[in-house]
């Protein structure tokens, strides 16, 4: 072998440079790679060979699963569709329920609130934190008791009679009046269950208009019965003097050579009696007719009330003579704020029918004292007296009638409603006291003049 030869069977090959090394590797590596691609290929063919039998299993499982969540997305999206409407249809009847103008409250079976609306609320003023949906009933009876909506008295047991008239069952229908506040009506039934369901509705303003119409009622009727009287009056209270004076009249005319001076003085006395009654009627009839209709203007000025009742006395004196009466002036000096012709026609009649009604050689006191502000007349008189009943009806329009005195003496009714309208100018009040074969006394009331009243009292000091 020659020199610098190594055997090849006994020395490894050796591949030269690095380069080839190099190349030698990636050849390699590439080859390992394309044998495992290859190997990939062949086992994924091979699964996709077997799962040929089992592809319309698997198809079939993933359309049910699909169509199963299309259902469940749907019905979730129809779901909060749904409810978003439910709220805005539900904030709708909360809006119109909230804004009704009748006040709404539903209470269950078990009395605890189920529903209440705003107005409901603002009608009774309730407190929004004791009276709301889920609180029981109580607390709006507790509340309007101690408000006092039910007057005085024990609120426990205010409470508990409210709930004895708590009685499930059919329809009512009430007015509910809150003191100091509106008049609400209430309508309430009951539900099968024994729910309660209560409407209530402001009607301050109905029983309003109602009481002016039930007033103008009372007005029309008592300016009929004013014009019924006017016209008894004329067809027969006046008629009956104008009669009387005729008749005696004429008798003097046609027999006045045949009677003698005594019949003549008797005559003429009865004559001017007529007269003097015919006056006062006439007087009274046209003092009335102008106080109905607004006529008669009030002056007010200080009047020296014990003069003013001398002067009525002395008017009046014939005609307590004529029955022997007696007169009693017990009036202190005092002075009162009145207008003089209304004050002088009040004294005049309520003397008058003290005359009509008392018997011969009886006595009429008048009398007067200070109460406060005010001065407190009196009228009293001996006479026959009056029963209770008749008592209640002597200054009413409807009931006024003539009654005849103890000489006969004929009237109209009119002198005490005229005394009743001229105090009632003056502010003052009139009423009367009797007693069947006790007499009658009549008292009314006039502003006292102040002024006078203290000068006088720092001259007496």
């Amino acid at each position: 072998m020659p020199e610098g030869h190594s055997d090849p069977q006994r020395t490894p090959r050796k591949f030269g440079n690095p380069l080839n090394q190099l190349l030698w590797t990636v050849c390699g590596s590439a080859m390992l790679a394309t044998l495992a691609l290859i190997n990939q290929l062949a086992t994924g063919l091979a699964e996709i060979t077997a799962m040929g039998l089992v592809m319309p299993v698997l198809v079939g499982g993933l359309t049910a699963f699909t169509l199963r969540y299309f259902v469940y997305r749907s019905n979730r999206l129809l779901r909060a569709q749904a409810r978003r409407e439910l709220e805005a249809k539900d904030a709708q009847l909360r809006f119109v329920f909230d804004n009704m103008t009748s006040g709404i409250l539903m209470v269950d079976e078990n009395k605890v609130i189920r529903a209440i609306n705003k107005n409901m609320v603002d009608l009774y003023g309730f407190p929004i934190a004791e009276v709301k949906v889920g609180q029981p009933f109580s607390n709006i009876i507790h509340f309007r008791a101690k408000r006092g909506d039910y007057g005085p008295g024990d609120i426990d047991h205010q409470i508990a009679e409210r709930f004895k008239m708590w009685k499930p069952g059919g329809v009512e229908n009430f007015e509910d009046i809150i003191p100091g506040g509106p008049v609400i009506e209430v309508l309430r039934a009951w539900t099968a269950e024994g729910d309660a369901v209560m409407v209530a509705n402001d009607i301050t303003d109905r029983k309003h208009a109602e009481e002016e119409i039930a007033a103008q009622r009372d007005e029309l009727a008592t300016l009929n019965q004013q014009k019924n009287k006017l016209f008894s009056i004329i067809s027969h209270d006046l008629k009956n003097p104008f009669t009387s004076l005729l008749g005696m009249s004429k008798i003097m005319a046609q027999m006045s050579d045949k009677l003698t001076p005594e019949q003549f003085t008797d005559y003429a006395k009865s004559i001017n009696e007529s007269g003097e009654r015919l006056f006062v009627l006439l007087q009274n009839l046209l003092e009335w007719s102008r106080s109905q209709m607004d006529q008669v203007s009030i002056d007010l000025q200080p009047q020296e009330l014990r003069a003013l009742v001398d002067d009525t006395l002395e008017l009046l004196s014939n005609s307590a003579q004529d029955k022997g009466i007696q007169f009693v002036n017990s009036v202190p000096e005092l002075t009162v704020n009145a207008d003089l012709n209304l004050v002088s026609t009040v004294i005049r009649n309520l003397l008058s029918n003290a005359i009509k009604f008392t018997d011969e050689t009886g006595s009429i006191s008048i009398a007067a004292s200070k109460n406060g502000d005010w001065v407190e007349i009196s009228v009293t008189d001996s006479g026959v007296g009056m029963s209770a009943e008749q008592v209640g009806k002597v200054f009413k329009a409807d009931s006024a009638q003539s009654t005849h005195g103890t000489k006969g003496e004929s009237g109209t009714g009119l002198g005490l409603l005229l005394c009743k309208d001229f105090v009632e100018r003056h502010g003052g009040n009139i009423w009367a006291e009797s007693e069947i074969g006790k007499g009658s006394s009549f008292h009314f009331t006039l502003p006292l003049n102040k002024e006078t009243a203290e000068q006088h009292r720092d001259e007496m000091i």
